[in-house]
């Protein structure tokens, strides 16, 4: 079992260390690649997480973070 906390404060892209710009959904994406870095490393994947938490700075955003959070969890 992995357990990860993590509190996001700059979206960073691991490859060029440089914080991610953009709207709710590409800060999503990239969260939601950062998670599954540190999964990897666990030896674990998406498949395996069992609850995960959000706070969205404006709700008026939610449907546009669920819009890529629900794609990644369950690929079509």
């Amino acid at each position: 079992m992995v357990m990860s906390t993590a509190r996001v404060q700059k979206l960073l892209d691991p490859k060029t260390m440089k914080v991610v710009d953009g709207n709710v959904q590409v800060q999503t994406r990239q969260a939601l690649n950062n998670l599954k870095v540190v999964l990897k490393a666990a030896g674990s994947d998406l498949e395996h997480v069992v609850k995960t938490l959000v706070f969205l700075k404006d709700m008026s955003s939610f449907m546009a973070m669920n819009q890529v959070s629900g794609l990644s969890w369950w690929p079509l």
